[in-house]
């Protein structure tokens, strides 16, 4: 019965074993992203080098991450299927890093700082809050009780992570891809009013407007207004 080795070399193909796992390369993708560890192995200059078999103590599922790379496809962000039950989607990320430097994949390599330096930016990224002094109810209609806290909102720079208090959860309600009403057109005009009597013409360039709160307490018998924005600018990592 003919060697898999040999069948794979008639086919054309390079042969890679990673922990018992077999994988094949075509030459198109041996030669993607190149000159690196497989085109050096396989296609060396010098006779003696070429070899059509390679068998290393790497990942192999990060490798399947690598073979899609060198099929020429956009490989970040990771998707929830491509990250090892046993990795964080940080650890595949750093992983995944060091077996493209290995495997000397240098497009691999820009391709996973340029997506980390990405990911710092979003981390980094500041969000705003204005939150009003509790409000008396001279007012009874939301657009009004909003146009009185005007005058009376505090702001306070926040990170993403202040944004899973209890306070802030009106923002995941406030997500909704369905078309607005006329009323909501017109409460979201009277936010931004805010918004810009706040920031002036940094809004909507600097700031984009995230969500907002208007909620009337029975206990206090007073009206309590939130609006958050989020810096938009690029950060300098």
């Amino acid at each position: 019965m003919p060697n898999s080795s040999m069948m794979d070399a008639d086919n054309g193909l390079y042969t890679i074993i990673l922990q018992d796992r077999k994988f094949t390369l075509t030459q198109s993708q041996v030669e993607f992203d190149s000159p690196n560890y497989f085109s050096k192995r396989f296609l060396g200059e010098s006779h003696g080098s070429q070899t059509r078999h390679i068998k290393l103590n790497r990942d192999p599922d990060l490798f399947k991450i690598i073979l899609n790379h060198l099929c020429g496809y956009t490989v970040l962000p990771l998707s929830a299927k491509q990250i090892p039950e046993n990795m964080s989607s940080a650890t595949v990320l750093s992983n995944l890093r060091s077996d493209a430097v290995f495997y000397q994949l240098n497009g691999l390599v820009r391709a996973c700082q340029e997506f980390a330096s990405s990911q710092a930016i979003q981390q980094r990224r500041m969000y705003m809050a204005f939150v009003s002094a509790p409000l008396l109810p001279s007012h009874t209609h939301k657009e009004a009780v909003i146009l009185q806290a005007r005058n009376d909102c505090h702001a306070a720079t926040i990170t993403s992570e202040a944004l899973s208090g209890a306070l802030f959860d009106f923002l995941g309600r406030s997500k909704s891809n369905s078309a607005m009403t006329f009323d909501e057109i017109r409460m979201l005009a009277v936010v931004e009013e805010v918004v810009r009597s706040k920031l002036g013409t940094e809004y909507p360039y600097k700031w984009q407007l995230v969500g907002w709160d208007v909620s009337y307490s029975p206990d206090q018998q007073k009206w309590m207004v939130v609006i958050v924005v989020r810096n938009i600018l690029p950060v300098v990592v």
